[in-house]
């Protein structure tokens, strides 16, 4: 049960989850779909250079964020990637109020995160129009070598939280363990997390 809260939690700090955004990976040659470069980008990670984020937490003396419950934990990182990061088919979607572009300049778009501090949110992209009047400028996420930038700032926010929220879990899971020991009518059924009122599917491929 702890697994499987831990990897929800993982998943809701990843934007596409949030932001109702199907990325199917294994669909590009029937529906165009090339999947979520961020996701992309977050296989360079794994067990061996991830303790290096737990590490510089520790050695600034980050606290685990404490919350009552599962629920709570996986509400407040769900608002959070929903609300600072964009997918990449949300870029500004009107479904969302946020993240919004405050300024950019010949490489990218910038938006503020919750500390106030500027960051690259997406790439411009400049194309020429097809009757070769002009050309156009746009948003995405879609180029990786341009965007690993961007999602190196997304994953320095979102990594941090994502290890600060689940040390709070695994320490509710200790305390909760505890109690039921005492306490043989401590609930221990698993919570059906119902996200509808949020308008985002965490459950997204």
């Amino acid at each position: 049960t702890l697994g499987f809260v831990l990897h929800l939690l993982e998943d809701v700090s990843v934007p596409d989850h949030t932001r109702n955004d199907p990325h199917p990976h294994s669909l590009e040659s029937v529906t165009g779909e090339t999947g979520s470069p961020f996701e992309e980008y977050l296989k360079r990670w794994n067990r061996l250079n991830l303790t290096d984020v737990a590490t510089g937490l520790k050695q600034r003396g980050e606290a685990p964020m404490m919350q009552n419950s599962i629920e709570d934990y996986i509400d407040l990182l769900a608002r959070y990637s929903n609300r600072y990061f964009f997918s990449k088919d949300t870029i500004n979607d009107p479904d969302y109020e946020n993240p919004k572009i405050i300024r950019d300049d010949e490489y990218f778009g910038y938006g503020i995160d919750e500390n106030n501090r500027e960051f690259p949110l997406v790439t411009i992209e400049i194309e020429q129009n097809q009757d070769g009047s002009g050309f156009v400028k746009y948003f995405s996420l879609a180029s990786e070598l341009d965007s690993y930038p961007i999602f190196n700032a997304y994953f320095d926010r979102l990594s941090k939280k994502t290890v600060l929220y689940g040390a709070g879990v695994i320490d509710l899971f200790h305390k909760q363990a505890a109690d039921a020991v005492i306490n043989k009518d401590f609930p221990t059924h698993i919570v059906q997390y119902d996200s509808s009122f949020l308008n985002f599917n965490i459950f997204s491929p």
